[in-house]
């Protein structure tokens, strides 16, 4: 059957056998690298239409963090990020007072978890207290001072919400720009502790 009557028939046209067409062309272009047309590389099977495989040329994630976290753990090239901690130990401490004395406009079960809160913002202001001494060898000394004049209970824990949220917000944003991951671990821990205050917030609202 010719191509001719190929075409006619409702035959599919046979796929071209590559070996003996290599083979041909090697005996007609014995110096392929002097030929403007290259054989190229040879199809693996099934792949006719696939999008070619990109897997080795993608850097492993972790190749990627390795470059991400080049510089030592609360090394020198870190003391940049200082004002950070300022500022994330600034905004624990504001919570852990503000918590504790909200506790004495409650009772019972509502004590407990304000207390249970506060509790959490103190120990936030310890860790963050900690990283500060080994980043910069001295200690944060900040006084125990008591907030302002309340609001209602009610009121003062919606602010305490509104302030939860921009503080995870921060940590989140720290943890995708800070090139240390010391820090950048501790500003993930931050954020998923404050969206856990959010959620007690929501509870003790919900109690009253």
């Amino acid at each position: 059957m010719d191509i001719e009557e190929l075409r006619r028939s409702d035959a599919p046209v046979p796929a071209p056998d590559r070996e003996a067409f290599e083979r041909v062309w090697r005996r007609v272009m014995p110096d392929e690298e002097a030929s403007p047309i290259g054989l190229g590389p040879a199809r693996s099977e099934g792949a006719e239409g696939a999008a070619p495989d990109r897997e080795a040329s993608v850097p492993t994630l972790a190749a990627q963090e390795e470059a991400q976290y080049a510089a030592p753990c609360l090394g020198e090239s870190s003391l940049t990020y200082t004002q950070l901690l300022q500022e994330l130990m600034d905004d624990a401490q504001c919570g852990w007072q503000t918590y504790r004395a909200l506790t004495y406009q409650a009772r019972g079960q509502v004590n407990r978890q304000l207390g249970a809160l506060a509790a959490d913002q103190r120990l936030c202001l310890r860790r963050l207290g900690a990283v500060y001494f080994l980043l910069t060898g001295r200690r944060d000394r900040r006084p125990d001072r008591a907030p302002g004049p309340l609001p209602a209970l009610p009121d003062a824990l919606r602010e305490r919400f509104s302030a939860e949220q921009a503080l995870r917000a921060k940590c989140l944003q720290g943890a995708q720009e800070v090139r240390d991951f010391c820090l950048a671990s501790l500003c993930q821990e931050l954020a998923v502790r404050a969206q856990e205050r959010m959620e007690g917030i929501r509870r003790v609202l919900e109690g009253l």
